[in-house]
């Protein structure tokens, strides 16, 4: 297996208009056999049927065993994941620094 990682960055706004290109982004990274990190630093604008594909994504990723990090996470994205609940869940993926 490979050790190199592979980074994707989310775009500014992941709102119902950009799901669906954001599940076709997300199913090509299913079985990427890298480390995916997934930059959020760019998001001004998520809503919930994003975060819904980001946690498939990420329990796909997981149940494979494969490693998915979220890096600079902006404080929109955030605050969003707190409000729905799932702060815990994205923390075990957060990179810090």
């Amino acid at each position: 297996m490979s050790k190199a990682s592979h980074r994707f960055e989310l775009s500014p706004v992941l709102d119902i208009t950009g799901a669906h290109a954001l599940r076709e982004a997300c199913l090509g990274l299913v079985t990427k056999r890298s480390t995916i990190t997934l930059d959020a630093s760019l998001v001004e604008r998520i809503t919930t049927p994003a975060i819904q594909i980001l946690v498939s994504l990420i329990k796909s990723r997981r149940e494979s065993g494969y490693g998915t990090q979220i890096a600079a996470a902006s404080e929109t994205f955030e605050k969003t994941v707190a409000t729905l609940g799932l702060a815990s869940f994205f923390a075990q993926e957060q990179v810090h620094g």
